[in-house]
């Protein structure tokens, strides 16, 4: 199923789905385990996409460093990231994605679990990011996702009401937020583990933000 015409609202998430970042954050969280005298397996990452950086930390040390303070562990996080965000590359078709959903009109929020200023570095590097100016971060929220507060902030913020919106995820924590905010949610994932597990949680599934643009109805001339 595609749409017959394009939504009025797109609400992007951004780690995974705008931004190639999810390995950068798993490998910070690695780091920073092991500063701690843990050890942060590769099976475990599926676990901590698109969780917000304290339910992340409290999963961290519940199951790697229980004995870790809570605040010098998120500092380690932070510190092993820093660096990787300056560089850190945008998914395949991300641009061309926004440049032709502002075309065709439509208004565009980012709806992101990481803190204000991780989504402001992680976004800098993209000269089409900066049209992307209304951003919601987990900064801006008492409940992050999976909690729907973020997309219930984007919409009041775009002025817009949730059908007749799409919000564009990579993570079923995602998903539900997006779900839970009364949003048709588009999960976008190239992994096909992770498209069943979006589909979980949403019929809408694709394999790319190529395809993602196909099934917005985006492709055509306005």
């Amino acid at each position: 199923m595609t749409l017959s015409r394009p939504p009025s609202g797109l609400l992007l998430d951004m780690d995974g789905t705008l931004i190639d970042s999810e390995r950068l954050w798993f490998e910070a969280e690695q780091a920073a385990v092991a500063r701690f005298g843990g050890d942060l397996p590769r099976t475990a990452e599926a676990s901590l996409v698109g969780l917000d950086t304290d339910t992340m930390v409290a999963r961290l040390r519940e199951g790697y460093v229980p004995n870790t303070d809570p605040a010098e562990l998120r500092a380690a996080i932070m510190d092993a990231l820093a660096g990787a965000l300056a560089g850190v590359a945008a998914c395949p078709g991300a641009g061309e994605l926004v440049a032709a959903a502002l075309r065709r009109g439509l208004r565009c929020a980012v709806v992101s679990n990481s803190s204000a200023d991780v989504v402001r570095r992680s976004l800098a590097p993209h000269p089409w990011a900066s049209a992307l100016t209304v951003r919601v971060s987990a900064d801006d929220v008492a409940r992050p996702k999976p909690a729907p507060d973020a997309y219930l902030l984007a919409l009041e913020r775009l002025s817009l009401d949730a059908e007749s919106c799409v919000a564009l995820e990579d993570s079923p924590t995602g998903a539900r937020a997006a779900t839970a905010a009364g949003l048709r949610c588009l999960g976008v994932a190239a992994d096909a583990e992770q498209r069943r597990a979006l589909g979980r949680h949403t019929p809408h599934v694709v394999e790319s933000l190529e395809a993602a643009r196909r099934w917005l109805a985006l492709d055509g001339t306005p």
